[in-house]
């Protein structure tokens, strides 16, 4: 009866939360792991970590869940509505051009979305500022920034063929470099994913805010 008792209290239902959490994370990054010795012992058809290889597959689906995501929060949160759609068209952008390689002209694909995201920007500007903050002032901000900064920044500058050329020297091997740029991206998408699996957490409490 104590120990019940014990874990109804707040301070422990959090420890309890953040334990369990820690644990599905952590499996998270045990399972990146194992994706990437999947694909360093199977070479497919456009090599090791190629476009078909399943770190290259996970990417695109991780970025298709962060679209419906961002849509599926627009419609819960109204005051988040804008600035959820337009992040939920720019993922569907990044979607799009992760198939750049069967798609030889996926910009053509990409650009009725890009104008629509322009038309949200200029449209409704304040109400996506309105929306940003209200984002912002979640926890979930700061883990959604890590995780977009190590993909769309972290990973382009880390995967320049100009670096492993000089890290390597004469022995340059295309394969590495494309382990490395393809490992981080892929990290960066799973944190983001992660940062939206907090936000659903709070979701509730958000929206009960708000109204208040």
């Amino acid at each position: 009866m104590l120990f019940n008792f014990a874990f109804m209290e707040p301070r422990y239902k959090n420890v309890l939360f953040f334990v369990f959490r820690f644990c599905i994370y952590f499996a998270a990054m045990v399972a990146l792991n194992l994706v990437f010795m999947y694909d360093a012992s199977h070479e497919t058809a456009t090599a090791k970590f190629g476009e078909i290889s399943m770190t290259e597959t996970i990417q695109p689906i991780i970025l298709l869940i962060l679209t419906f995501c961002f849509i599926w929060f627009g419609r819960k949160v109204k005051s988040m509505a804008f600035f959820s759609y337009l992040a939920s068209l720019f993922f569907f952008m990044s979607f799009i051009r992760e198939f750049n390689e069967y798609l030889e002209h996926w910009f053509y694909f990409v650009l009725p979305f890009f104008i629509a995201s322009m038309y949200l920007l200029i449209r409704y500007f304040k109400k996506i500022i309105d929306g940003l903050g209200i984002f912002i002032g979640t926890t979930s901000s700061s883990i959604f920034l890590i995780g977009f900064l190590i993909t769309y920044v972290f990973s382009r500058f880390f995967g320049r063929a100009t670096f492993w050329k000089t890290l390597m020297e004469g022995g340059y091997m295309r394969m590495v470099k494309a382990t490395a740029e393809e490992g981080t991206e892929l990290l960066g998408y799973t944190i983001m994913l992660i940062a939206m699996i907090e936000l659903l957490v709070v979701i509730p409490r958000l929206i009960e805010k708000l109204e208040n």
